[in-house]
């Protein structure tokens, strides 16, 4: 009788994994996860010489993880047994807060910083010996969250090390006392334009310029924007909501973006708010397009001379805009996208300034690489 069940239970737990083997191997396979917004595995390249030396079978458990038949119910099981069962304060290294998905990052990594803000002063040396130059920082949302509970970055010796590396004559604009939690989006990293605009007046007027006040805005609501860490955390969290500000400004601005064609980056016109932005995977690429390594804004209704050339990560796509009231022209760059030495030697990129403005998050700063 023994002998009986033991064998049943073996030929059971054979036909599970050869079924989930099958399913895997038969089953149309996915390029790309999006609510994780990475590559997924495929199928490995199978040669008698990687099979031997195991270097197959690590691809094929890749593969297996990320073909999974059923894999987001799964994902989204075991976020709930984790937070809901199992009591545990983050799942894939998210926590909820009063509804609010916020990633945990409490490793500083010095040198990638330091390395991210000497390239500042080898763009200004290079490029911008007369202009006046400003940096601001924008603290994640783990600075307003955190709690006994919840890590954080040390952000005094973050600061302390922005600090001891930036341009000896760069001025600092302080931004993180009038930024609070509810000025993020609740399901992503980023801040809602539509609640900045007074971070937009204090860093203008910093820089001896004013610009439009919230009641020069109208609104447009982009609906149902799962942000990066709803993916993440993979809980069915409410989304956000986007909010668009226009303005007369805004409304009959120029926006260029500079794009390789053909082995060279050529000035290509665009939108402000590009209508694919609201169907992509991401929405948030609705403000500038995204990740793009140069792009200009031109003010049609301002002829002041001024022009401010701000280096930035994703969190200036929402923000640029909002400053181009006092100025006749912004140009935002990505270091993240291109290469600083690569700037002078585009032709018709006018790279002249009266100010330069540096301003990145501190997630940005501490994880990318800009060059």
């Amino acid at each position: 009788m023994f002998k009986n069940k033991d064998f049943i239970t073996t030929l059971c737990f054979v036909l599970i994994i050869f079924t989930i083997f099958f399913a895997c191997i038969l089953s149309p396979k996915e390029e790309i996860s999006l609510s994780e917004r990475r590559p997924l595995d495929q199928f490995p390249e199978f040669t008698w010489e990687r099979l031997w030396n195991g270097k197959f079978f690590e691809d094929f458990e890749g593969f297996s993880s990320d073909q999974l038949v059923l894999r987001e119910p799964l994902r989204n099981l075991k976020a709930k047994l984790r937070y809901n069962v199992l009591q545990r304060l983050e799942n894939n290294g998210i926590y909820i807060k009063d509804g609010n998905a916020i990633k945990i990052d409490n490793e500083l990594n010095e040198s990638l910083i330091t390395s991210n803000v000497l390239i500042w002063q080898k763009v200004v040396n290079r490029y911008f010996k007369e202009a006046n130059l400003y940096y601001s920082i924008i603290p994640d949302k783990n600075y307003y969250a955190a709690g006994k509970f919840y890590p954080q970055l040390d952000y005094d010796k973050f600061n302390s090390v922005v600090s001891a590396n930036k341009p000896s004559k760069a001025k600092e604009i302080d931004v993180s006392d009038l930024l609070e939690l509810e000025d993020f989006y609740k399901t992503d990293l980023h801040w809602d334009q539509s609640l900045i605009v007074d971070i937009a007046e204090k860093v203008a007027n910093a820089m001896g310029t004013t610009v439009d006040g919230l009641d020069k805005y109208t609104k447009e609501f982009v609906e149902d924007f799962y942000g990066a860490y709803y993916r993440q955390s993979a809980l069915p969290l409410a989304p956000d909501k986007i909010t668009l500000l226009h303005s007369e400004v805004l409304d009959s601005a120029k926006v260029y973006y500079w794009q390789l064609v053909g082995g060279q980056y050529q000035k290509v016109e665009g939108d402000l708010y590009p209508e694919s932005g609201k169907t992509s995977a991401d929405m948030y690429d609705v403000f500038l397009s995204g990740i793009q390594p140069i792009v200009e804004i031109e003010n049609t209704l301002e002829k002041n001379g001024k022009t401010l050339v701000l280096f930035r990560d994703s969190f200036g796509s929402s923000f640029a805009p909002l400053l181009l009231s006092g100025y006749e022209r912004v140009v935002m760059i990505d270091t993240r996208a291109i290469m600083s030495d690569m700037l002078g030697m585009i032709n018709g990129l006018d790279l002249s300034a009266t100010d330069v403005l540096f301003m990145y998050s501190t997630t940005a700063l501490n994880s990318a690489i800009m060059r």
